[in-house]
């Protein structure tokens, strides 16, 4: 796997397990925590790829 691959799963895994965490500390009726923090934090990996493929190609050019 390689480095970015290994971070973005790294950020999706940290937000899954604390909507997880939340879910068991705070129930709700559809763990909405959970949900909300997975996909949050897919988001989250998928800008912090778009953000470090720019600067990459950015510091190529120069």
């Amino acid at each position: 796997m390689s480095g970015l691959a290994l971070q973005m799963a790294v950020i999706i895994a940290i937000g899954t397990f604390l909507g997880i965490f939340l879910d068991d500390n705070f129930p709700n009726k559809n763990n909405m925590f959970s949900l909300f923090l997975t996909l949050f934090s897919v988001l989250l990996s998928v800008f912090y790829v778009i953000k470090r493929i720019l600067w990459v190609s950015k510091n190529k050019n120069k």
